[in-house]
């Protein structure tokens, strides 16, 4: 499927493509992988996407709009962050089941993106969906990836960290622009205040133990000889959790692990 370049509705997250497929290829060879989908949904129902099939995203996005309408985070609740799609999609309403059905039909017989599987994490100013999916042939892969929770986590940090840059360019241009009323708006907001037990599993057992020596008064290079790793290896951690904790700066990322006293 070829994508027209002169379309309006020709959005910079299905021009950036190929730099996150690259980010990918790591993964996708490891466990053979095909597709992965990163979705940023915010209160006031507006979506970022960063894909790593430009013609599946346009499918999804532009052309079908199967859940364009649909505000996603009200359909998963806190407890839920590993899932497999295609058993949860059986669990909703027969019209929402519908559309989810349609996508992820689509998805396997347009493009041999199946098996689809997804980690959610809820955040104080929005819900991140990171989705991946294998080739129909892959019989194996749901156990893959259930024994592989762990290499998953680590991938997603490390794929926050590498594309920071098309995060931003993809919220600043998001795919679906705002469309839900303040007052739903201001009541997600509390919905999706992140917990202790949230923000305690967001971060990995390093990343807690840079942030609570960084909260004490450590710099980042005092941190560093005491948990006996590089200097960069600190920097790396405090990036990764601001990008996971949609904080702005180190004193903000602080303020919010003494809120939540993570431990």
């Amino acid at each position: 499927m070829e994508i027209n370049k002169g379309s309006k509705q020709c959005k910079p997250s299905l021009m950036i493509t190929k730099d996150v497929s690259e980010i990918c290829n790591p993964l996708f060879n490891k466990f053979n992988l095909n597709a992965f989908a990163y979705s940023r949904v915010f209160p006031d129902g507006s979506r970022s996407e960063l894909w790593s099939d430009t013609a599946a995203l346009e499918h999804t996005f532009i052309n079908k709009k199967y859940i364009t309408d649909l505000y996603s985070p009200d359909f998963y609740s806190s407890q839920e962050k590993y899932l497999f799609l295609e058993t949860k999609v059986e669990t909703f309403d027969s019209d929402l089941k519908e559309k989810y059905i349609n996508q992820l039909a689509d998805q396997r017989n347009h493009f041999n993106h199946d098996h689809s599987f997804m980690i959610i994490k809820k955040l104080s100013s929005l819900c991140e969906y990171y989705i991946f999916y294998a080739p129909i042939e892959n019989n194996t892969i749901k156990n893959t990836y259930l024994n592989n929770i762990d290499s998953l986590e680590t991938f997603i940090a490390r794929f926050k960290f590498l594309s920071s840059r098309l995060i931003i360019e993809a919220d600043n241009n998001k795919i679906i622009p705002p469309w839900r009323k303040s007052h739903n708006i201001n009541k997600a907001a509390v919905i999706y205040e992140p917990t202790h037990d949230c923000f305690k599993s967001a971060l990995s057992q390093k990343e807690i133990k840079v942030i609570e020596l960084t909260a004490n008064g450590k710099t980042a290079k005092e941190v560093a000889r005491l948990l006996g790793v590089s200097f960069r290896t600190v920097e790396s951690h405090l990036h990764n959790m601001k990008l996971k904790l949609n904080c702005i700066n180190t004193k903000e990322l602080i303020q919010k692990y003494i809120s939540k006293k993570i431990s």
